[in-house]
């Protein structure tokens, strides 16, 4: 008896440990590539995007690993009822600022277009309907230590909620790689409509129709260590889409690439990066950045004529 138990515990461990090792295999061969620089996991359907987000989201935060899009995706974010989510994948999960699970490695886009839409199946997007981790409403919702390149977003999001992006939600750094974050080389033609911005369980009037939002990054972040060298970089960048309040005459609080740097000590690097689109919100609004901290090299540009404040 004492001899089958053993052998029925050491089957059942066998068992597991084949059951785990084909899990991560599965995980391993999820993508074409083996994710160095030279050969990079390559995301080619909205099925790869998803898979991809998805274990971003549960803990994998792949610092050290490539992707690159090979073909142009559209990810759709929508309410299918007011508490149920259906929808393609965020990359990324946050419910506090001690408590995210971020991408922490290099995605290129490689030229190719991602088309973010939120909220356009069935009305306004209500990130309650999902707990915390149904917002920021960006393509990745947490990076820290990451690199974004060569990729150009176009869509729409309608969102009952702030914190609404063409890239990036809340950007953290040098937690996880002891790396700045940097978007180089993309374009957000992203529309970020406003109008249904309403939070009632504000107190101060105003913040009931705080947008937060911005063309690339909702909010750059100060880690929750205390870490204060923390940067964010974009360069040859250009946000050339559109936030618009529609007919909510109160909403506040955007920026045409970063909506807010959340610390004095966190500090925003624009090199070479054009703000060529429209916001048309008439209070609390900046050109580049909320908030200041900010330095400026190469030629950084508002432009007039393309870009309008209304």
């Amino acid at each position: 008896m004492k001899k089958f138990k053993l052998m029925l515990t050491r089957g059942l461990t066998l068992t597991l440990l084949a059951v785990l090792t084909s899990t991560v295999l599965m995980a391993q061969s999820r993508y074409t590539g083996s994710g160095t620089e030279a050969d990079p996991y390559q995301i080619s359907s909205i099925s790869d995007w998803n898979a991809f987000a998805d274990t971003v989201s549960k803990g994998t935060n792949y610092s050290g690993k490539f992707f690159k899009l090979t073909a142009d995706i559209s990810i759709n974010v929508y309410n299918d009822s007011d508490t149920v989510v259906k929808s393609d994948k965020i990359a990324g999960y946050w419910n506090s600022d001690k408590n995210y699970k971020p991408f922490s490695g290099t995605f290129d886009g490689n030229g190719y277009t991602l088309t973010f839409n939120v909220g356009l199946k069935k009305g306004a997007y209500i990130p309650g309907a999902n707990g915390k981790n149904s917002y920021p409403s960006a393509p990745f919702r947490v990076i820290d230590g990451a690199t974004i390149k060569n990729l150009h977003v176009v869509g729409k999001i309608v969102s009952t909620r702030k914190f609404n992006s063409g890239f990036v939600g809340f950007a953290y750094s040098k937690k996880y790689n002891n790396r700045d974050n940097i978007i180089n080389n993309c374009t957000s033609s992203i529309v970020i409509d406003c109008s249904n911005i309403f939070y009632d369980g504000e107190s101060d009037e105003t913040r009931k129709y705080d947008c937060s939002s911005g063309g690339f990054v909702c909010e750059n972040k100060k880690n929750s260590d205390g870490n204060v060298d923390s940067k964010l970089k974009l360069t040859n960048c250009i946000f050339d889409g559109s936030i618009n309040k529609g007919s909510n005459t109160k909403a506040n609080r955007v920026a045409g690439v970063v909506g807010f740097n959340g610390n004095a000590s966190v500090n925003i690097e624009y090199e070479d990066c054009i703000m060529a689109g429209t916001i048309d919100l008439s209070s609390v609004i900046s050109t580049f950045s909320r908030n200041g901290h900010t330095a400026y090299s190469g030629r950084c540009l508002f432009v007039p004529i393309m870009a309008t404040f209304l």
